[in-house]
């Protein structure tokens, strides 16, 4: 929105590659479905990630010495990094990244997501009790406040669990008036199975 509000050009999709760093995205890992990110933001990063795949003399390559260069054989370079990424477990790359100062994450998908460390440490996840539903763990808010603690607060209502509160506390309905409405079928106690059918 701010390139076009600027230039009034139309932003070309680029992907999960950057304007203008490069290596920027996401690389295949070992396994099926396996992926890990890596984003180098200078030259330093860049020979840090070198080092770590086991090709230091990329770091001073013609054709990816200089940010510019990068960019440009960013096709190239990315197929290297392919190579090298696909051959190992995406957190065992992020680990040899990460210890080397190399911005990189792996992909996580639901599972993994839900069985991560750093988000039950941080109390991402947070255990419910649905009276129909039953017991388990699902994503609490994901924001936090400095002077208010966040937290779920309540279940998803059952049907027709409000209907009282809604209908005759806070619009003022009598029972009568609400019992006419069940009867002409603009509300219900129950669920029409039926008319799901």
């Amino acid at each position: 929105v701010l390139e076009y509000g600027i230039t009034g050009k139309q932003p070309r999709r680029i992907g999960n590659r950057h304007p203008c760093w490069a290596p920027h995205g996401c690389f295949p890992a070992a396994g099926e479905d396996n992926w890990i990110t890596i984003a180098c933001r200078d030259d330093r990063d860049f020979a840090a990630l070198c080092n770590v795949m086991g090709r230091p003399e990329l770091a001073t390559d013609p054709r990816f010495a200089a940010a510019h260069h990068r960019y440009q054989n960013q096709d190239e370079l990315d197929r290297i990094i392919a190579e090298w990424t696909s051959s190992l477990d995406r957190f065992k790359a992020f680990e040899l990244l990460r210890s080397a100062g190399v911005p990189a994450a792996p992909v996580l998908g639901y599972r993994d997501l839900y069985d991560d460390p750093h988000l039950r440490q941080r109390g991402f996840f947070e255990t419910v009790t649905h009276r129909e539903a039953g017991t388990w763990d699902m994503e609490g808010p994901l924001y936090r406040f400095a002077r208010r603690p966040t937290a779920i607060e309540r279940n998803a209502p059952c049907f027709a669990e409000h209907n009282d509160y809604v209908f005759k506390q806070l619009l003022g309905l009598s029972d009568a008036e609400v019992e006419e409405l069940e009867k002409e079928g603009i509300t219900a106690r129950d669920p029409n199975m039926a008319s799901h059918q």
